[in-house]
């Protein structure tokens, strides 16, 4: 199993990482990646197209979450720093807990952000 990446990432598994940066370090991080594990049987694809980052915080966020996902996002068991792939409003997404405050990422498909933030306006709404 590879160690981890020399950039930030999240792990998504014991041979699975997702890794997050600003765009205009693209470039930089896939050469790093490619120098890092050369020789190493590994693949490297650039998802940066297929994703899209909807950050939601504050105070109901969790509980927010929590009414369209199946895994237990409660502080005491979803640390900071933390991410997992799992269904959102029966969306495919990953979620990372960024900051206790709480601040959360939701990685979705590009495709699917229009739908999801429209399931999460509407939940909030009924809040």
């Amino acid at each position: 199993s590879p160690a981890a990446p020399p950039v930030p990432a999240l792990r998504l598994g014991p041979d699975e990482w997702l890794i997050v940066g600003e765009r205009a370090q693209e470039a930089d991080i896939l050469n790093r990646l490619r120098q890092v594990m050369a020789g190493q049987r590994a693949q490297i694809l650039d998802v940066t197209a297929s994703r899209t980052t909807i950050e939601i915080s504050g105070a109901g966020a969790t509980e927010l979450l929590s009414k369209g996902c199946g895994i237990d996002l409660h502080p005491r068991v979803f640390l900071p720093g933390q991410a997992a792939a799992t269904i959102l409003a029966r969306t495919g997404v990953i979620l990372h807990l960024t900051d206790a405050a709480p601040v959360w990422r939701v990685f979705v498909r590009a495709s699917y952000a229009r739908y999801l933030r429209d399931w999460l306006t509407t939940a909030l709404a009924h809040h």
